[in-house]
């Protein structure tokens, strides 16, 4: 039977961004029937089937299930054979799907099926982003296993292998939390395997049919919502699986200590693995596969943590406890795990060089990190972001009501609102430009390129004193700084390069919308804008090609209350702003951060 495609929102908006003639691999989940196709990975040009190099980064349950293509419209033999090899590898479905693309764009997208041993072509449907995670949940298991083996390759190999053949013996139990942990296990049944599941709190115990429904253990409890992690922003719902318990096994403990221990008697060395797993689940699966889903989402874990640890052999020599990072990238839509070597720093070469080959894989720009630590997900904020302040504003922009009259261009992610008297230091009137710096520089931390904190005055005017740009007076001064010693410090400080552009007056400012577009739509970062004693950030613009008219829209560092977002948006102190804004008096130049190379 020909089963039902729906493909995600997610997917479609990728596809548009792929420029160059290549083919894929396409990964889905299949369920009930029906297949959601989710996502795609890239072919290298220096290697066949690259995608299983990636394929254990995945969250259980997402597998491959075809093949795209991008742009080549006409088949060759060569083409052929790369597709029955892709082909060869698909084991969640008897007729893995075939995608054609024309290049950036969606339009005209045909799915086939190989069915019978030849294509046939087939309807899809598409489903929301919203409609995606209504229907399916991301399961995120943690504990800790011990991998005791001798320090090469072939024996981490083999240790690795035997202990997850012991996790998929069926003995394993898991833990439910958050705030009611209920214990679930296998067990045995008169007529078939059981599904247990305990209230460790109170030791009431519930037996349930592997047919169930993972929705029936709610009934479990009428308070059903507390399984859940608090909803976030991006939409999805997780559940966190921990402490799992291994019968007859001193392999796994919850409490096992991250440590790596070496035994000279023996010459073997007990490897800590600490386990995130991640998995996505739909809400009607049956409980007996969600127990085989948490079992297999351990043994892919376990995979990603060998290859780390035979690839720090060959790479380093010796092995540091392999540690696992969960990255949700914005547009992917679902996890991507990596696992980095603990005190190994992100620029090193080695890390570089996979992180690289990811953006390659997944069709990820350059210019801009996804899978550096300081990225990972933190499930107890619901957010991918670095820290900067908990009590800082971030992004007071979003939600203003304004008519557009144009083509709006925005600041690309996340920054925070600086501002006169924050930190409890009085910077009013003289400030501005250094917390228009400090925007600009939050900018850069929250989206991952650097993990160095936000400068202060001091900080500014100390490092513009070390270049010779300033006396040494300047310091603890109550003096301004402009355009240019912005970019000093954003090159210094951060290694960020930026482009001065000079207007002679502000109402020539209205002739630049072009340019500005064209800023925030391939560079996306704020822009410092200093003229006469005033300085501003530029974080969007709003231009009309036809007439001309121009909006900016403005964050002012000037405003001296509380952070208060509703006060903020309603006093303009971050809102759009028309050309007549700008003194028609003053000469103005904007310091406009350009992004580097970095993954």
């Amino acid at each position: 039977m020909t089963h039902k495609i729906i493909i995600s929102e997610f997917l479609l908006k990728r596809i548009q961004k792929i420029k160059q003639e290549c083919t894929g691999a396409l990964f889905g989940v299949m369920y009930q029937g029906t297949l959601f196709v989710l996502g795609f990975t890239l072919e290298l040009k220096e290697e066949t089937l690259s995608y299983r190099r990636i394929v254990n980064n995945f969250p259980t349950e997402i597998d491959l299930c075809g093949m795209i293509k991008f742009g080549i419209c006409n088949d060759d033999q060569s083409t052929d054979e790369h597709l029955m090899e892709i082909l060869k590898d698909v084991d969640v479905t008897d007729n893995p799907l075939i995608l054609n693309c024309e290049l950036g764009t969606c339009e005209n997208m045909k799915a086939s099926i190989f069915k019978n041993n030849h294509l046939e072509e087939i309807s899809y449907e598409t489903i929301t982003e919203s409609e995606l995670y209504e229907q399916f949940f991301f399961a995120r298991l943690e504990c800790c296993l011990k991998l005791v083996c001798e320090e090469d390759a072939k024996s981490i190999a083999s240790a690795s292998l035997a202990l997850r053949k012991k996790i998929a013996c069926g003995s394993v139990a898991f833990t439910v939390y958050p705030n009611k942990p209920i214990q679930i296990a296998l067990t045995s049944g008169p007529n078939g395997p059981l599904v247990s599941l305990t209230n460790l709190n109170n030791s009431d115990k519930h037996l349930f049919t592997i047919d169930n429904d993972f929705s029936d253990i709610f009934s479990y409890n009428s308070a059903n919502q507390q399984y859940f992690d608090d909803s976030n922003a991006n939409g999805f719902k997780t559940i966190t699986i921990g402490q799992i318990s291994i019968k007859q096994s001193h392999h796994s403990s919850s409490n096992a200590h991250c440590k790596l221990t070496n035994e000279i008697k023996s010459k073997t060395i007990c490897i800590p693995l600490q386990i995130h797993a991640m998995s996505i689940i739909h809400y009607k699966t049956k409980l007996g596969l969600v127990y085989d889903i948490l079992i297999e989402s351990i043994v892919r874990a376990m995979r990603l943590q060998e290859t780390n640890l035979i690839q720090q052999i060959e790479e380093k020599s010796r092995i540091n406890v392999p540690k696992t990072f969960n990255f949700l990238p914005d547009g992917l839509g679902y996890f991507f795990s990596c696992i980095y070597p603990e005190y190994i720093n992100d620029d090193d070469e080695y890390l570089m060089k996979n992180r690289k080959q990811y953006h390659q894989l997944l069709g990820l720009p350059f210019t801009r990190p996804y899978f550096r630590r300081c990225l990972n997900f933190n499930f107890a904020q619901n957010n991918s972001a670095n820290e900067v302040a908990a009590s800082i504003l971030t992004n007071p922009h979003e939600g203003l009501n304004y008519k557009s009259i144009g083509r709006q261009s925005l600041v690309h992610g996340l920054y925070t609102y600086h501002h006169y008297m924050q930190d409890n230091f009085n910077d009013d009137g003289w400030g501005c430009a250094y917390r228009s710096l400090q925007t600009i520089c939050s900018w850069f931390k929250l989206q991952g390129y650097t993990t160095r904190s936000i400068p202060t005055h001091k900080e500014i005017q100390e490092y513009l004193y070390k270049i010779g740009d300033k006396p040494k007076t300047f310091v603890n001064s109550r003096q301004w700084i402009g355009s240019t010693e912005v970019s000093m410090c954003l090159s210094g400080l951060l290694n960020i390069d930026s482009k001065i552009l000079h207007v002679t007056s502000g109402s020539e400012l209205a002739y630049y919308g072009s340019e500005l577009v064209h800023h925030f739509e391939t560079q996306g970062t704020p822009i410092m804008i200093g003229g006469g004693v005033l300085a501003h950030t530029i974080i969007g613009v709003d231009f009309n090609n036809t007439t001309g008219d121009v909006a900016f829209l403005i964050l002012d560092p000037h405003y001296t209350g509380e952070d208060d977002l509703k006060k903020i948006q309603a006093k303009g102190w971050c809102g759009w702003k028309g050309k007549n804004f700008w003194d028609k008096k003053s000469y103005y130049n904007l310091c406009m951060p350009q992004k580097p190379i970095c993954y």
